[in-house]
């Protein structure tokens, strides 16, 4: 499950980019059919992961604070699927995640200008993009090195 995870995640962030660019909602019933079976397979394979629960928890709350700092906010389905990608990806796949994310966004917010301010930015499309970088780093170099054996 190690490499099926990351990927898995990819493509339930590849759909809530869609569906965030078509109505700016992400659905919990996509972030519902992604989690319920991952938790459930990590279980049946050997007990929680605890360093997955930790790359979730600090994932959703990075991008809960940042929504909070932001005049425009974030849509708190951008949080949960911040906390997918979490938990698929660990902690270094998440920062990973959330740093390209947080640059493709702030460019695309530059290159908006000013009529930018005014509108919604939907957050899920760089999520994606960040979710493929994330996907490699921890395809690459395990789910988490700083919890080996977990």
């Amino acid at each position: 499950m190690e490499k099926a995870l990351p990927a898995a995640f990819v493509l339930l962030a590849l759909y809530g980019a869609r569906t965030d660019l078509r109505s700016l909602r992400i659905p919990d019933r996509a972030l519902l059919v992604f989690a319920v079976p991952a938790i459930a397979i990590d279980l049946l394979e050997g007990g929680a992961s605890y360093a997955r629960f930790a790359a979730a928890l600090a994932a959703g709350l990075a991008l809960w604070g940042a929504g909070r700092l932001s005049k425009a906010g974030m849509g708190f389905g951008d949080v949960k699927l911040g906390a997918a990608g979490g938990y698929a990806l660990g902690l270094f796949g998440a920062w990973t995640m959330l740093a390209v994310a947080a640059a493709a966004g702030l460019v695309a917010f530059a290159l908006k200008g000013k009529r930018g301010r005014e509108g919604r930015l939907p957050f899920a499309p760089f999520l994606a993009l960040g979710a493929v970088a994330g996907a490699i780093v921890a395809m690459k170099g395990g789910i988490d090195p700083l919890f080996p054996g977990q």
